[in-house]
C-alpha cells in the first residue's frame, strides 16, 4: 500500500518515512536504497522549514550509508546533499570524510570535513586524529601537537599519541 502512495505521489514524504520504516523492519536494505535514489531527487528543496531540512538530511545520510559500500561515488552525492540540508548533520560529515580520507587525491576534501565536524563537536576523537595525522605528514609538529594535547587532556589519547607527545615536547 505504501509502495503505491509513493508511486501515486513520490512527494508524499510521510509515506516515504513509513515505507522506509518499513522496508527496514522486514531487512530489506536495498528496497530502501532504490526507493530513497528513486524518490529523494525529486522532491522540492525545503525551503526555510527547518525540521523538514533535517528529516530530508536524515533520509539522504541514510542513503548515503546504505551505499557506502556498494556505490561510493553515489554514497558522497547522497552524503553531501545530507549536508546541503542540514549543515550540523556531522555523521554524514564523518562517513564522507572517511570515504575521501581513502581516496588520496580526495585528501583535502576529508580534512575539511573534519574541520567542519569540529565546529558542531570540538573533541571528536576521529576527526581531532584525522587532523594531527596530516599535520605530522606535513611535518606540523607543534600543530599536531596541539589536537594530540587535546585528545589527551579529555583522556582520549591513545598510546602512540602518548609516545608522539613524549617525543614531541613542547618549547619551553
Amino acid at each position: 500500500l505504501l509502495e503505491q502512495v509513493i508511486a501515486d505521489d513520490p512527494t508524499d514524504e510521510t509515506a516515504l518515512w513509513s515505507l522506509c520504516e518499513a522496508y527496514e523492519r522486514a531487512g530489506r536494505g536495498a528496497d530502501v536504497a532504490g526507493t530513497l535514489q528513486r524518490v529523494l531527487p525529486q522532491l522540492a528543496e525545503p525551503a526555510a522549514d527547518a525540521e523538514l531540512a533535517r528529516r530530508r538530511a536524515e533520509l539522504w545520510a541514510k542513503l548515503g550509508a546504505l551505499l557506502v559500500q556498494s556505490d561510493p561515488a553515489a554514497a558522497v552525492g547522497a552524503l553531501q546533499a545530507a549536508i546541503t540540508a542540514d549543515p550540523n548533520r556531522v555523521e554524514a560529515r564523518l562517513a564522507l570524510a572517511e570515504i575521501y580520507g581513502a581516496r588520496p587525491e580526495h585528501r583535502e576534501m576529508a580534512i575539511e570535513n573534519h574541520k567542519a565536524i569540529l565546529v558542531f563537536d570540538p573533541i571528536r576523537q576521529e576527526s581531532l586524529h584525522a587532523l594531527a595525522a596530516d599535520h605530522i605528514r606535513q611535518q606540523h609538529v607543534d600543530r599536531a601537537r596541539c589536537l594530540l594535547e587535546v585528545l589527551d587532556v579529555f583522556g582520549l589519547a591513545s598510546e602512540e599519541d602518548r609516545d608522539f607527545l613524549a617525543q614531541n615536547p613542547a618549547p619551553e
